[in-house]
Order: C-alpha cells, then sequence, then structure tokens
C-alpha cells in the first residue's frame, strides 16, 4: 500500500507541474509568488470583453470606443486631433487654394519645383533639362507679357483714332457745306432777279422823265415820272440787299467748303494711321499667339503633366514674373 501511494504521487507531480506550466503566470503584489492568472480560466469571456472593446462595450477591458478606459480615451484624443487638422487643412485649402499650405504646393509643383533655381542656374541649364525648360518658360512668358502690353496699348491707340476721326464728323459737314452751296445759289437767283426788276423800273422811270420833260405843265405826267423814280430807286435798293445776302452766303459757302476740306484731310490721315496700326497690332497679336504657344509648351515640358492656373501662378511667383 505504501508503495502504490508512493506511485500515485509520482505520477501526479509531473501532471500538477504541467497544469501549472500551461497557465498564464502573474506575480502577485503582496506575496511576490506565482499564480496562475484567472483570465486563462475565462479565456472565453475575455474575447467577449475584447470584442465589446471594439463595439464601445462597458467592461474595463473594452472601453475604447465608449471613452472611459485611459487607452480608449487617449485614442479618443488622437482621433479627434486627426479629424482637426484635416478639417483645418481643408478649410485653408478651400480659403486660400495652394497658397498658405507648403506641403501640397510642392506636392502639385512636382517637377516644377525645380523653379527654386537661381538666376544663374536657369541661365546655364541645359534646354533638356527641366531647370532649363523653366528658363524657356520664364523667357517666353516676358516676351508674352510685354507683348501683351504693347498689344494692348495699340489697341488703345486704334480706339483713340477712330474716336478722332468720328469726331470729325463729315457726315454733318458735308450736309452744311451742301446747305452752303444751295444758298449761294438761291441769293444768287435773288438777286438776278432783283437786278433784272430794277433795270425795268429803272427804265420805266427815265421814259416817264423824258415825258414829263416835254410838256413841262402837265403836272400828271410829272407825277408818273416822280413816282416812277421812286420805283426804280426801290428795285436798285433791293439789288444792293440782294448782292449783300449773295456776299453773305458766299463766305459761308467758303467757310463750310474749307471746314470739310482740312476734316476731309484730316479724315484721310487719321485713316492712313488706323490701316497702319492695325497691321502692326495684326502682327503684335501673331506674335503674341506664337508665344503664348511657346510659354504653355515650355511650361507643359517642364511639368511633365496637366497644369492648373493655380500651380502656374505659383510658378510664375517663384520665377519672379508676378512682381
Amino acid at each position: 500500500m505504501q508503495t502504490s501511494s508512493v506511485l500515485k504521487f509520482i505520477v501526479f507531480i509531473p501532471l500538477a507541474v504541467g497544469l501549472i506550466m500551461s497557465a498564464p503566470v502573474t506575480l502577485d503584489d503582496d506575496t511576490f509568488y506565482p499564480t496562475a492568472n484567472a483570465a486563462f480560466a475565462k479565456k472565453d469571456d475575455n474575447d467577449k470583453g475584447g470584442n465589446n472593446r471594439d463595439n464601445g462595450g462597458r467592461d474595463k477591458g473594452g472601453q475604447d470606443n465608449a471613452g472611459k478606459s485611459k487607452g480608449g480615451v487617449d485614442q479618443g484624443k488622437s482621433s479627434g486631433n486627426s479629424k482637426s487638422l484635416d478639417a483645418k487643412d481643408t478649410g485653408k485649402n478651400s480659403r486660400d487654394g495652394l497658397g498658405r499650405n507648403h506641403g501640397a504646393l510642392a506636392s502639385a509643383l512636382g517637377r516644377l519645383n525645380a523653379a527654386h533655381a537661381s538666376t544663374t542656374a536657369l541661365n546655364k541649364a541645359s534646354t533638356k533639362s527641366v531647370v532649363g525648360a523653366l528658363a524657356q518658360y520664364k523667357e517666353a512668358a516676358i516676351q508674352t507679357r510685354e507683348l501683351t502690353g504693347k498689344t494692348a496699348q495699340l489697341s488703345a491707340t486704334i480706339t483713340n483714332l477712330e474716336q478722332q476721326l468720328t469726331g470729325l464728323n463729315l457726315d454733318r459737314l458735308q450736309a452744311q457745306n451742301l446747305e452752303a452751296q444751295q444758298e449761294v445759289s438761291n441769293t444768287q437767283a435773288s438777286l438776278d432777279a432783283a437786278i433784272e426788276n430794277a433795270n425795268t423800273l429803272t427804265a420805266a422811270a427815265t421814259e416817264a422823265a423824258s415825258a414829263a420833260a416835254e410838256d413841262p405843265e402837265n403836272s400828271e405826267l410829272a407825277a408818273a415820272a416822280e413816282e416812277a423814280q421812286a420805283a426804280a430807286d426801290a428795285a436798285n435798293q433791293a439789288v444792293n440787299a440782294a448782292q449783300d445776302d449773295l456776299n453773305t452766303a458766299q463766305a459761308a459757302a467758303t467757310t463750310a467748303s474749307q471746314d470739310l476740306n482740312q476734316a476731309e484731310e484730316t479724315a484721310v490721315s487719321l485713316e492712313n494711321q488706323i490701316d497702319n496700326a492695325q497691321q502692326n497690332l495684326s502682327g503684335l497679336e501673331a506674335e503674341l499667339e506664337a508665344a503664348t504657344e511657346k510659354e504653355a509648351e515650355a511650361l507643359g515640358d517642364a511639368a511633365n503633366k496637366q497644369v492648373n492656373d493655380e500651380v502656374a501662378s505659383a510658378v510664375d511667383d517663384l520665377l519672379g514674373l508676378n512682381q
């Protein structure tokens, strides 16, 4: 019996040691003895607790999403900060575009970040390099801006010349000249009629005077002679008035004709200037179109991708083109 008990004890010791070794072991803070972790006995429950952590459960091991455990609070703060920063960045981009977001700007620029190169580097760069392409872009952009200014200035000059031409009022001057010439014709006709009438009345007065002279005692003939002479004198006065009217009309016609001639000469000069300016403008517009195409091609070669206006403006800032 004693031998049997010893054998059972020998068999039990390895089994007990195996069970103890297979369980998680912790150090009790008070006794400093190794003890089996209770979590090993409740593995399934703790697994459920882990699931509860993910789903915001109430057990202390699973309250990350509920925010009651320390770990859950930390993660909540981290997530909140991330969202806050994202919202801040997004707001900044929506307000200012790429202007204040250097990271986004650098990313959007891509190869165009080479625009940070110095003037010396731009001047010495190979045309096949990105910096060289940017140098060509800068040259074309400067030319485009100069041609744009010249085109605008010449267009303004043409507009001014056209306004001067319109201000001459050639139609009005031509109408006034025709009216003045017609007035001369009318007053000339009036003068001719007055002269003819005066000649007739003068002849009648002469005859009446001769008849009265042949019979001096005849009072009737004397009265008729006086009356005829008065009519002749009035007719001659009408001739003088008609002559004055003709002189006035002729002077007005001369002035109208001179004004028209001067205006027509000015108009010819203005039209020639406008024609020359328009020809020059056509040449400038052709140069501007070519320079604009060259500018776009150079920027496209440098970027090797589609470039929007915001990125192009940023490149212009870096190259000093917007100063």
